[in-house]
């Protein structure tokens, strides 16, 4: 489940726009009714060997996977295919976007 949060200060912010808080509260209907799925399809000689995925918010434009998880996927296959899946959370509707396919070790970026 996910609970999504309006802050006090929001609500203050828009108190002046009742325009801005309709369009805020119908957006956030939307994405209470939606899912974001992001997977890796992993592959090892040309055979599906694993596959990794995470439920996010629609709305989340990237996500960060933990080092350690990039590691194991990395000793795991050699060739990987990244996808978003969007879905109604009635399951009544979803797209998938075509895979991004990575033919090397998925990049380990650190700060």
């Amino acid at each position: 489940m996910a609970i999504k949060v309006v802050s006090e200060e929001l609500l203050k912010d828009y108190e002046d726009d009742p325009d801005e808080i309709e369009n805020s509260f119908q957006r956030f209907k939307r994405e209470v009714h939606a899912m974001a799925r992001a997977s890796i399809d992993i592959y090892k000689y040309e055979k599906n060997v694993g596959y990794f995925s995470i439920i996010l918010p629609v709305h989340l434009a990237f996500i960060s996977i933990p080092v350690d998880v990039v590691q194991t996927i990395n000793q795991i296959g050699d060739r990987f295919e990244l996808k978003v899946q969007i879905e109604t959370k009635d399951k009544n509707n979803r797209t998938y976007s075509k895979p991004f396919i990575l033919n090397k070790l998925l990049p380990i970026v650190s700060k």
